[in-house]
């Protein structure tokens, strides 16, 4: 809900290696400005998402940030962006094009050197894998779980107004 409130996300971190904060913004319909290093350069789209400034290019991000506030982008465009980062994280981040990526990458994976499948595929390299996604997925649950209750707490001392 925080999210939704908001007219433009700023993400600083210079190492991450993938973040999540900027598709959370993306989905809620916020357009992103992110340092363009690691995750944000495969989830944000320069100029159609939001933007990508180098993280030492301080006069890059306050023009950014000087036109959002002036109005120099428009509410229009900044709502055009936002709808075009919702787009983007259902088509490419979403359940469905994750679970198409995972199938091509084990099917990939149970082939041999020269492309064909091999008589016995090996079930060690697939579970590992999709072990490894378990993994991955409770331990975004966690993360999540621990947003909300955070949540709740500020809620509980009047310091989040939703």
């Amino acid at each position: 809900m925080l999210l939704r409130r908001a007219t433009l996300l700023l993400y600083t971190p210079d190492s991450e290696h993938f973040g999540i904060v900027p598709l959370e913004a993306m989905a809620a319909g916020v357009p992103v400005l992110a340092a363009a290093t690691g995750g944000p350069t495969e989830t944000v789209i320069d100029g159609e998402t939001g933007w990508l400034r180098d993280t030492q290019d301080i006069c890059g991000w306050a023009d950014i940030i000087g036109q959002v506030v002036s109005g120099s982008i428009t509410e229009h465009e900044l709502q055009r962006m936002g709808a075009a980062g919702a787009a983007r994280v259902r088509s490419s981040f979403g359940q469905d094009a994750l679970a198409e990526r995972l199938d091509t990458l084990l099917h990939e994976m149970s082939l041999n050197n020269d492309g064909k499948s091999p008589a016995m595929p090996s079930a060690i390299t697939p579970t590992v894998v999709v072990l490894a996604l378990v993994g991955a997925l409770i331990g975004m649950a966690i993360l999540a779980f621990k947003a909300l209750s955070d949540a709740r707490q500020l809620r509980a001392y009047n310091i989040l107004q939703v």
